[in-house]
């Protein structure tokens, strides 16, 4: 895997995530679905590498990053909320350094993602068609997973 391809994955992630209703979307199907935000932001950036996903490639994906997103990502969000209880300046401290530690784990799971890259260049489909149809899989694995934010990513690639 090229590192440019994960520098640029991680570039579009940060520009794409502060687009109009990315977040909010992300956020909602995080914690209504269990979706793995990351993932989901890989898939829209394959889309515009001229690649998507079927469902089988996907569980292959999460079977291969379910221990980190588990083990580390999940465990690092149950803390930095278990924070919020607390106002003192102590407890601020320890949450941001939890929230960037758990910023740099989904930057380590995109590195990783990165490494499933293989962008058809004679696809004759753009980047929308690519993330719907990686969306439609995923949302084949995400029963619960409210499709309308799922639409709203692919159409947020502009």
């Amino acid at each position: 895997m090229p590192e440019a391809d994960s520098r640029d994955l991680w570039d579009f992630a940060l520009e794409f995530y502060r687009r109009e209703g990315v977040q909010s979307a992300c956020l909602h199907l995080q914690d209504d679905a269990d979706a793995d935000v990351p993932l989901l932001i890989f898939l829209c950036f394959a889309a515009t590498r001229g690649q998507s996903f079927s469902v089988e490639e996907l569980l292959w994906i999460e079977s291969q990053n379910a221990p980190w997103r588990r083990g580390v990502i999940d465990n690092l969000r149950l803390a930095r909320r278990a924070l919020r209880v607390r106002a003192d300046a102590d407890a601020l401290r320890l949450r941001a350094a939890v929230k960037q530690a758990e910023l740099e784990a989904e930057r380590l799971q995109l590195v990783r993602f990165a490494a499933y890259l293989e962008p058809d260049e004679s696809s004759q489909k753009g980047p929308g068609d690519h993330a719907a149809a990686s969306m439609d899989a995923y949302s084949a694995l995400m029963p619960a997973a409210d499709c309308g934010h799922l639409a709203h990513l692919v159409a947020s690639l502009g």
